[in-house]
Parts: structure tokens; sequence; C-alpha cells
């Protein structure tokens, strides 16, 4: 079991390539998730995108990274360009926009437009990210479930 919450009004577009996530993954309202593509003489080639565990990637979030690896906290209204890797246990802060093809190093607190390196997570991130997600998951209470019927 997978163990992740994807809420209300998130597109998920795994019908043009593999997108794949790890355990505890938290994607909130409004958040669309698609694979990069690239442009070559032959056409237009998709590339999948991988998601690591404990990531919480917060509402109205644009992605098309190509790797967001554990412990990764994506703030509100923040877009991953095509391409992009996010290494592990960094914080994007809110509003900020990752370039295409770029690559933030571990423990990475990232902030801007375009997004630049503005300091460092502390040692302990992979332990708060790993708390964070789990109370998230195990507090989650969903909304309008909609009801089974049969005629």
């Amino acid at each position: 079991m997978f163990q992740n919450i994807v809420q209300k009004d998130v597109v998920i577009r795994g019908d043009l390539a593999a997108i794949r996530s790890g355990r505890f993954c938290i994607i909130r309202k409004g958040t669309i998730i698609r694979p990069s593509s690239k442009k070559f003489s032959k056409g237009v080639t998709l590339f999948p995108v991988h998601i690591g565990d404990h990531v919480m990637i917060e509402e109205d979030c644009v992605i098309s990274a190509a790797q967001i690896c554990s412990f990764v906290h994506i703030g509100a209204g923040s877009v991953i360009g095509g391409s992009a890797v996010l290494k592990e246990c960094c914080r994007v802060l809110p509003g900020s926009v990752v370039a295409a093809d770029s690559v933030f190093p571990p423990y990475s607190t990232i902030a801007g437009n375009p997004a630049r390196i503005i300091g460092q997570e502390p040692e302990c991130t992979e332990d708060l990210m790993t708390e964070a997600t789990k109370q998230y998951y195990d507090n989650f209470q969903p909304s309008n479930v909609p009801k089974a019927s049969f005629a």
C-alpha cells in the first residue's frame, strides 16, 4: 500500500509518461504533475517523473520535474520546470520558479524567480519530513467522499 494522499482538483498526467511516487507523498489541491518533454529533430519525447518517499507538494503547484527525491517540501504556488532535479531534503519556498534542467543539491533551501539556493536545511530534515507526512496522513479527513450506488 502506497499511503499517499492526492487531494481535490489535482491533475496527474500519467497517460503521457510514467509518474511514480514513493510512500507518504502528499499532493495538495490544485496541483498539476506532468512529464517533462524535449523537442528533438524526430519529434517530442516525454520523460517520466520520479517522486520519492515523504514528499509534500503544497497547493497550486505545477510540477514537470524529472526527479523529486525523498523528504522534499515544495511550497504553495511553486513551479518546477521540465527535467529539473530536487535532491534529498530540499525545501522550495512558496511561489518559487525552478528553471527547466536545474539540479539542486541535497538540503538546499530554494526560493525566487528564477529559483536559487538561499540557505541550507537542517540535518534532521529527513526526520522532520517523515514525521510531518505521516502525521498528515494519519490525521487526514477526506471531505465529500462520494458514496457508491448500484442500480
